[in-house]
């Protein structure tokens, strides 16, 4: 060529079009307009075959094609050996990329590829550079493998994006990539770090059996329909800060830790089958529509949700081994289905817990306030968690439920007090002790034969006084008109005591005395008197007489106070046995009744 030949203004080329009537630049072969070159499309593709090996033998550190216009161009099964500078590069027709190799470098910053572009079975075996790239039509990725460093940062699919199957053996960098339509991930190998961060999918967003060896971050990550990572693996951290997820499927996942801190579920999301092997963080995580967690294994949650719209299911999840944390929680908007909780041993039989409770009763008691403080919540607030939950069930009428938390709520106020547990007849203590606060019937039931027995043995240490039987007391209370017949020995130095008898024939005994015959005052067998036919002893007595009573009158004298009969077997004939009396049959046993009758109720509801 003639030295005198005009320079390409863009690279040190010689310009083939003088004057590009837009630009008013001097432009070299590559950097001409497609309608310029002056060569059919696949005469193009021979020149830049060509100046890449050009520049491989002088010995340049790269083949710069830097801002090349192409027209359409078949790279199917071609090898690179030499580094290639395609950044800022144009293909205006349909890229063929198909089974390439690039054993060097590959650039293509801000390369914009106006049609269909395919890299299937690419294999690139140094970085690959694709930041700040469009892709105005669909790409595919599929099958491709990259190597070394892989940068799609900034990156903008306008349609469809295909990288199923491909393997990432270095760090693969989609921070703040941009997919418009469909972004097909499934089956995708990441051996090292894979980000996420910022990144935007504005349709489908298919992660299915992908595999994250190492770190996955998908912070601040929006995706604005579906997110669907099922059966995908993520054997260390998966980074889910602040991501947004419109609805989002995670069937069969399995995470190693995960945080979810900050994370917006827009809409439905769920984790059936989900395994999370160590830690799962949902802290302050914001879930608007309905998220199911069902068959999920966990095996420790930070479950601190900052707002719940819709439900939480949790079904035929176990529990028992789980370290989650509900505090801070709105535990109204959870539906436990079928779960398994954590059992806690107690005196009277065992009880399922929430874990916060089990966290704290494994407080180091020697460490201080502050550090326990951080490490986990009170029993004042896991009673606050119970108590959630107690009236979480009793709006939906589900009484079994409601019943099971009231109990552990009563037992986080007793043990929430050091003085209120440590004393036994306080009333916590005491409704604990009596009735399991109206939830045990059976030990209700016993501390009921308990409190009878001990009124039994109370009465029988005290004075009481002995009623007689009510059959004498009404034949001798016997009215209407009586013959009477009265047969006394005079003697002077008895006295006799008739009570309750209505008149008769006035003056009757004293006139039957004075007019007795004399054989009937020797006879000293006849000490009795006849009322109407029934012979009573003149030595009984119808007044109350102080004496032992047998355990059958005794039994039945206590029944008779404790249901208020109006003639009992017995009285107290002391004040302080008289308090004793009154203190078991009109304050202890009928609240004890009482609490055993609430303990039935609840135990039929359920």
């Amino acid at each position: 060529m003639n030295g005198d030949a005009p320079k390409c203004s863009k690279c040190p080329r010689p310009a083939i079009v003088p004057t590009d009537p837009d630009t008013g630049q001097a432009l070299c072969l590559f950097h001409a307009p497609v309608d310029q070159k002056g060569m059919t499309p696949k005469e193009f593709q021979a020149q830049v075959l060509k100046e890449i090996a050009r520049s491989q033998e002088a010995g340049e550190k790269y083949c710069n094609l830097f801002s090349t216009i192409f027209p359409a161009v078949d790279f199917r099964y071609a090898k690179f050996d030499h580094v290639i500078n395609f950044n800022d590069a144009t293909f205006t027709q349909d890229a063929e990329f198909f089974h390439v190799e690039f054993t060097r470098n590959a650039y293509f910053s801000r390369v914009k590829f106006t049609q269909d572009t395919d890299f299937r079975e690419a294999s690139f075996t140094e970085n690959a550079w694709f930041r700040d790239v469009t892709f105005t039509r669909n790409v595919d990725f599929s099958r491709a493998t990259f190597t070394r460093k892989t940068d799609f940062g900034g990156a903008t699919f306008a349609e469809a994006a295909n990288f199923f199957r491909a393997k990432f053996t270095q760090g693969a960098y989609f921070f703040r990539t941009k997919f418009t339509q469909d972004a097909n991930f499934s089956r995708t190998t990441y051996f090292e770090c894979a980000d996420f961060s910022s990144a935007t999918f504005a349709e489908a967003a298919n992660f299915f059996r992908a595999k994250f060896t190492q770190v996955a971050y998908f912070f601040r990550t929006k995706f604005t329909q579906v997110a669907y990572f099922g059966k995908a693996k993520f054997t260390q951290n998966a980074d889910f800060r602040q991501a947004n997820l419109g609805r989002a499927f995670f069937t069969g996942a399995t995470f190693e830790k995960a945080d979810f801190n900050l994370a917006k579920f827009t809409q439905d999301v769920y984790f059936p089958r989900t395994t999370f092997a160590q830690l799962v963080n949902f802290k302050d995580s914001f879930f608007e529509g309905t998220s199911k967690f069902e068959k999920t294994k966990f095996k420790k949650v930070e479950f601190k949700p900052l707002i719940i719209k819709g439900k939480v299911f949790f079904i035929d999840i176990d529990l028992t081994e789980v370290e989650i944390s509900f505090l801070q929680t709105d535990l109204r908007q959870f539906q436990f289905e079928c779960c398994q909780w954590p059992i806690k041993e107690e005196q009277f039989g065992d009880r399922e817990v929430l874990w916060d409770e089990i966290a704290v009763d494994r407080l180091d008691p020697k460490t201080s306030l502050n550090y326990r403080t951080r490490k986990a919540a009170g029993y004042a607030e896991v009673g606050d968690l119970y108590r959630r939950l107690k009236q979480k069930y009793k709006e939906e009428h589900n009484e079994p439920e409601a019943s099971k938390w009231h109990y552990n709520e009563k037992e986080m106020f007793r043990n929430s007090d050091k003085r209120r547990k440590n004393n036994p007849v306080s009333l916590t203590n005491l409704y604990y002790l009596s009735s399991g606060y109206a939830e045990r019937p059976v030990r209700a039931f016993c501390a009921l034969i308990v409190l009878f027995v001990l009124y039994v043995g109370v009465m029988k240490c005290v004075p009481l006084d002995f009623n007689p039987p009510c059959s004498a007391q009404a034949s001798i209370r016997a009215t209407g008109q009586v013959t009477a017949q009265v047969q006394i020995q005079a003697q002077p130095q008895v006295q006799t005591k008739i009570i309750g008898l209505l008149p008769v024939t006035a003056q009757a005994p004293t006139k039957a005395v004075e007019q007795a015959p004399a054989q009937a005052q020797t006879d000293e067998q006849t000490k009795r008197r006849i009322v109407m036919g029934i012979n009573i002893d003149i030595t009984r007595s119808p007044e109350p007489i102080r004496k032992e009573g047998t355990c059958t009158k005794r039994l039945m004298g206590s029944l008779e106070h404790i249901l208020g009969a109006k003639n009992p077997e017995f009285e107290p004939a002391t004040l302080w046995g008289k308090f004793l009396n009154i203190l078991f049959t009109r304050l202890v046993i009928p609240f004890q009744a009482i609490f055993l009758g609430l303990a039935l109720r609840n135990k039929f509801r359920r």
